[in-house]
């Protein structure tokens, strides 16, 4: 798959895929201020139970020094534990944000796998039916041209099915980069292994040059193998 189509399947689902997991993470503040509400209730009750001890210990007519240190203890303990329970609790509501991310993340990258399928065979399609335009106007040219030749004769001409062939294979060149680019040439390190291809099937190597020389971009035509600049 060309790192283009990615790139471009990448670019139309950002927006999509960032709404969404900013929404998700917009829960967490969320959450944090409820247990933080919750902290300070507990610290609330706490002070009011100590608070009422002591108020009690008066009325005994006890000081506050003479409230037992056991009560202050349990009193302390419930809060810690208390405390430490909505702490969990957080960390655990924390962590299920955070699963829906990894797998919102997941699913944005399958979707960007799928509708990068979709731009590359729309694409090929494309250039399948140009490439069949292309070599249907060639046939009609060399038709013609034989049987200007032979006197208006039924001269008929057939692509070599090795052209084809081999266009099909720059076509759909699976590397980094598209065999065939939007501008209609080639991309070299496409070019040079197909024609090695055609070379090692026993093909002339000139008649692969002549063939596909309109492929060649010759603003660094000494990238293609074979190529003579006019």
């Amino acid at each position: 798959m060309a790192t283009r189509f990615v790139k471009q399947a990448t670019q139309q689902l950002n927006p999509v895929y960032s709404q969404q997991a900013k929404a998700i993470k917009s829960q967490i503040p969320a959450i944090q201020q409820l247990y933080e509400t919750l902290n300070q209730g507990l610290t609330g009750q706490f002070n009011t139970q100590l608070q009422a001890g002591l108020e009690d210990a008066g009325a005994r007519g006890l000081t506050r020094s003479s409230i037992p240190n056991d009560t202050r203890t349990a009193l302390s303990g419930q809060l810690l534990q208390s405390q430490g329970q909505l702490g969990a609790q957080q960390a655990k509501e924390v962590a299920g944000i955070n699963t829906q991310l990894g797998d919102l993340r997941l699913q944005k990258a399958q979707g960007v796998q799928t509708l990068a399928d979709a731009l590359f065979n729309r694409d090929l399609k494309k250039r399948e039916f140009n490439w069949q335009k292309q070599m249907d106007e060639r046939e009609l040219q060399m038709q013609q041209a034989l049987a200007a030749s032979s006197g208006g004769g039924s001269a008929k001409y057939s692509i070599n099915d090795d052209f084809a062939s081999a266009y099909n294979d720059l076509l759909r060149w699976d590397g980094p980069y598209v065999g065939i680019g939007d501008d209609n040439k080639a991309n070299p390190a496409a070019y040079n292994a197909v024609r090695q291809n055609w070379i090692r099937s026993g093909n002339k190597a000139s008649d692969f040059d002549k063939q596909f020389s309109y492929l060649v971009n010759e603003s660094h035509g000494k990238d293609y193998a074979g190529y003579r600049s006019k």
